[in-house]
């Protein structure tokens, strides 16, 4: 993921790519896949990256799509005080 794109603009690319997967009856697991995208976040993002890592439970695709959501927000908010 690259910080010149909105994070969850590139999430919704890769829920269509794993979509279409499923249409195709191919699956990836899906703790990899959220495993993968919380590697991929831009470096901009290392804390939360770090913080969403060192969770005690694991978080599925929608419970990523809604932290990475909030977390977007809140640093819009924060750009523009």
């Amino acid at each position: 993921m690259v910080d010149v794109r909105s994070v969850m603009e590139q999430f919704n690319e890769i829920k269509t790519i794993l979509n279409r997967y499923s249409q195709h009856k191919l699956a990836l697991d899906e703790f990899i896949v959220v495993t993968s995208i919380i590697d991929k976040l831009p470096p901009s993002w290392k804390n939360f990256r770090n913080s969403l890592k060192h969770r005690k439970e694991d978080i599925n695709l929608d419970e990523l799509g809604t932290h990475l959501r909030i977390e977007e927000d809140l640093r819009k908010e924060e750009s523009l005080k």
